[in-house]
């Protein structure tokens, strides 16, 4: 059977992961940019310090070229903590970067497909269940989670490529500004996709595109 690996190279000295460093990689492609590019630089020579093996991914549609988002894990790092999301078992897993050793595992109730989003002490991610998640970057416990689909409207689950899903799932990772998490929910225009700025401390919305149901 297939499988994908995995790995960290330790380089540097480790720090806390209550605030965010040089060091760090807090979200998908560094920064909400996606320049994927951070100020700090790499030793000349680079040693393996372990490795973690992971079920082979497991696509949204694998027959796709083009569509080809989630064909491998997006882990992010902050501090001592790598988070690894698995589109496979529909978790996020925190593993220590020093050892490789789990800290701990959350599991949503749909895959997820994209990096997350590391910030003063939370994890923010998004699953095809159609929700973004915040929890506790030091034991997992779930602190919100905001789903994407407005209020009062009823949601249904379908299979996709043989996994229950939303109607409304979140087919982007979300990113973080200024306080500020923003993210999606919907494939279809024709049945609504909702984009949603919301607090990142307090998961209270800011705004939403709910009142036009679709991106224009």
């Amino acid at each position: 059977m297939k499988r994908t690996t995995i790995f960290a190279i330790m380089i540097l000295g480790l720090i806390p992961a209550t605030e965010l460093f040089g060091g760090d990689w807090p979200q998908f492609r560094y920064d909400a940019g996606r320049t994927a590019a951070s100020e700090e630089k790499l030793a000349e020579q680079l040693h393996l310090q372990w490795i973690r093996e992971f079920g082979a991914p497991r696509p949204a549609f694998p027959l796709e070229v083009r569509l080809g988002f989630d064909a491998s894990y997006e882990p992010v790092v902050a501090g001592e903590t790598m988070f690894v999301p698995s589109m496979v078992n529909d978790s996020v897993t925190a593993l220590s970067t020093a050892t490789g050793a789990e800290q701990w595992r959350f599991f949503a109730e749909g895959p997820v497909r994209f990096a997350p989003v590391v910030w003063r002490g939370k994890v923010y991610f998004a699953s095809d269940d159609g929700y973004l998640y915040c929890l506790s970057a030091d034991d997992a416990e779930l602190l919100w989670k905001f789903r994407g689909l407005p209020a009062g409207m009823q949601d249904r689950k379908l299979l996709g490529h043989g996994r229950l899903i939303s109607l409304y799932p979140v087919r982007g990772g979300p990113v973080f500004v200024d306080g500020v998490i923003y993210f999606a929910a919907g494939l279809w225009p024709g049945d609504g996709v909702f984009v949603h700025a919301l607090d990142a401390k307090s998961g209270r919305p800011i705004w939403s595109n709910t009142d036009s149901d679709h991106i224009p």
